[in-house]
C-alpha cells in the first residue's frame, strides 16, 4: 500500500512526502527484521554464522543489482519530472508478493523441521 502511494505521489508538500517516506521505511524495516528472524532458524546451529554472513552478502549484492535495474527504468525528463516511477512501483509490489509466497514456503518448512526434531 505504501509503495503504491509513494510511487504515485506526484507533486506534494514536503510534509506529506516526509510522512509517506517515514511510513515506507518503517514497513521496510519491519519486513527485514521478521524475515531475518525467520532466516536464523533455517540452518543448523553450528552453520548459523556462515549462513548469516552469506545472507548479508547476498542482500547487499541484490540491493546493488536492484538499484541498477531501477536506475535503468526510471529517468528524469528535461522538465525535471521523474518518469516511469509508477512502473517501478508495480515491479516492487510484484516482487513483494512473490517474496510473501516464498516466505510462507519457508515458514512451513521450518514448522515441519521443528515438529520432526522434537
Amino acid at each position: 500500500m505504501t509503495v503504491t502511494v509513494f510511487t504515485n505521489l506526484g507533486i506534494n508538500p514536503l510534509w506529506s512526502v516526509i510522512l509517506v517516506h517515514t511510513l515506507l521505511f518503517l514497513g521496510i524495516n519491519a519486513r527485514s527484521i521478521s524475515s531475518s528472524a525467520l532466516g536464523t532458524v533455517v540452518p543448523e546451529a553450528e552453520d548459523r554464522g556462515a549462513y548469516m554472513a552469506v545472507d548479508a552478502a547476498m542482500q547487499l549484492a541484490i540491493a546493488g543489482v536492484a538499484a541498477v535495474l531501477a536506475g535503468w527504468m526510471v529517468f528524469q525528463s528535461e522538465d525535471g519530472m521523474i518518469n516511469n516511477f509508477p512502473t517501478l512501483g508495480v515491479v516492487v509490489i510484484s516482487l513483494m508478493l512473490m517474496t510473501i509466497g516464498l516466505m510462507s514456503i519457508i515458514t512451513r518448512m521450518v514448522k515441519r523441521k521443528n515438529i520432526t526434531s522434537t
